[in-house]
């Protein structure tokens, strides 16, 4: 249930090469990566060494560094990353990555306590604050941003990170939520669904 992103870019020994992005079921955390080492073996692979920082943590204080992070080349164009004992295959994201016209706008579904909730969906950016949460109800009142992790593809959904809320433009508990995806269904509605498929949320276009 977790996943990982790395966006690349050219750089010297010493210099930020690498933007990552953690998501897992409670949290998502953003790191740079500074370029440690370039090495080519024997066998014609290379390998990059990065010591990451994190400089963005959803809820606060949640993450940590993991030390050095080891991304490997491979022959069928994926890379191999490694760190604190962990590792994942990634595969290089093709063509433009953006929010699919029929998520953008604002939905709408009711609170248990009589409120309603707006989840406002907009095209920006992989990584950037592409989904904002109002929730009003039972003397609450709610604001929160949350990130967008991946657009997807054709079958894909959005996958989105848990919600931050926004502490100054918001009234009572406001709890967080988790990580979840956004699809929207043949009938037209939105359905944000959870890790392990305990619950989903519909949600109704308003605009």
């Amino acid at each position: 249930g977790q996943y990982r992103r790395f966006v690349i870019s050219k750089g010297a020994v010493g210099e930020i090469v690498a933007d990552s992005i953690s998501l897992g079921k409670t949290y998502e955390c953003k790191s740079d990566g500074k370029l440690d080492t370039v090495t080519t073996n024997s066998n014609g692979k290379t390998s990059v060494e990065l010591d990451t920082k994190v400089v963005k943590s959803v809820p606060d204080g949640r993450c940590s560094a993991l030390g050095s992070h080891t991304l490997i080349h491979n022959s069928d164009g994926t890379l191999t990353w490694k760190a604190a004992g962990r590792s994942a295959k990634l595969r290089k994201v093709t063509g433009a990555e953006k929010i699919p016209d029929a998520y953008i706008g604002t939905w709408q579904r009711p609170l248990a306590n009589g409120g309603t909730q707006r989840m406002t969906v907009e095209r920006k950016p992989v990584g950037s604050a592409a989904v904002t949460l109002v929730s009003e109800g039972g003397g609450e009142h709610c604001e929160a941003s949350v990130d967008l992790f991946s657009a997807g593809g054709t079958d894909e959904p959005l996958r989105v990170a848990p919600p931050l809320v926004n502490q100054k433009r918001s009234s009572g508990d406001c709890a967080t939520g988790d990580a979840s995806e956004l699809r929207v269904t043949g009938d037209g509605q939105l359905v944000r669904e959870f890790p392990g498929g305990y619950t989903s949320l519909t949600y109704t276009r308003v605009n």
